[in-house]
């Protein structure tokens, strides 16, 4: 999968401890090689675009003015992906992940 999105945080409240929520639109690349079940054979060979976005929310913690340690959860989701299986038919697939990250910030 590839992807390009443009994102938009923002942070609540002010001390060391802040929530934050962010969402981004783009646009992503899937594909699929080779997808089936050994004992059958390959069902699926293709490869499709589609309306990327995410939502998430999270906490950041600042140690110093530079470094922030966050937690965070990210829906992704890229929208109607035609593909075509290898019989010929043809369906339009979301593709979708649930992610739990935790990153370290340093600003310049």
């Amino acid at each position: 999968m590839l992807y390009g999105l443009v994102n938009a945080y923002v942070d609540f409240g002010s001390g060391a401890l802040k929530p934050y929520i962010g969402a981004g639109a783009g646009v992503g690349s899937v594909e699929f090689d080779n997808h089936g079940v050994s004992a059958v054979g390959t069902a699926l060979d293709d490869s499709g675009t589609g309306l990327a976005w995410q939502i998430g929310a999270g906490v950041s913690y600042a140690f110093s003015e530079q470094t922030t340690l966050e937690l965070g959860y990210r829906y992704f989701n890229v929208d109607s992906v035609e593909l075509t299986a290898v019989d010929g038919t043809s369906s339009d697939v979301d593709v979708r992940a649930h992610q739990v990250m935790v990153g370290l910030r340093y600003a310049f």
